[in-house]
């Protein structure tokens, strides 16, 4: 019983009809769609026949039952090794944290995006520091990436904009500031337009190459 989207309810291809079904048709057996359950495209001619026929749900459950098929009541549990680290699933990740809000789960989901290095108590921190308003706390972030003068930032070169690219298929361009320190050592840190203290860091890091190139010249 599913439920197809852009695609035939059943069988996604015209040879379900070729030579008048006779090579694909008349060799599906006991094959049924669920009325007002089922859905999708049904182009062909034997989309529909004695053999891929439409019965109720009621129906439905009666031949589940009858052939013991139990997949539709598996549960998935929990793996001892997740037990064992405590390791909790995505929707499970900030809940424990001090200071959550669920009204702001998708603002820390998009946090991550924005800062990639820091844990879960300082996304929790900025998450709740998005100012009402923001596309931040209703729309999903696909990505971030630094621009400058333009083009996106590729390197560890100092950015003048973000470029914030949401699920909905919009784009929002915002102005950034390097700040003078940061939280965290060898990572940058911009301010954003508009949102206060939250900040906004590249996924990159800063390294310090100086020995190893002294050394290379020493050879």
């Amino acid at each position: 019983m599913m439920k197809v989207e852009n695609g035939e309810e059943f069988y996604g291809s015209g040879d379900i009809d070729y030579d008048g079904g006779y090579f694909t048709n008349n060799a599906l057996e006991r094959n049924f769609v669920v009325k007002d359950v089922s859905a999708g495209k049904h182009s062909f001619k034997y989309s529909r026949s004695h053999r891929i026929r439409e019965i109720s749900l009621e129906e439905a459950n009666t031949k589940i039952d009858a052939m013991g098929i139990t997949a539709d009541k598996f549960e998935i549990k929990p793996l001892i090794e997740d037990t064992l680290n405590n390791t909790k699933s995505l929707d499970e990740t900030y809940k424990d944290t001090q200071d959550y809000r669920i009204d702001r789960e998708l603002a820390y989901r998009n946090i991550e995006k924005l800062q990639p290095f820091y844990n879960k108590e300082w996304i929790i921190n900025q998450g709740n520091k998005i100012p009402e308003g923001s596309k931040l706390l209703t729309t999903e972030v696909l990505s971030v990436t630094g621009m400058k003068d333009g083009q996106f930032v590729t390197d560890l070169s100092d950015a003048s904009h973000i470029m914030i690219h949401y699920a909905d298929g919009t784009k929002e361009e915002k102005v950034v500031t390097r700040k003078a320190d940061s939280q965290v050592q060898q990572v940058r840190e911009y301010s954003i337009e508009g949102l206060g203290d939250v900040v906004y860091t590249p996924n990159m890091v800063v390294k310090d190459r100086t020995q190893l190139i002294n050394d290379i010249k020493a050879n």
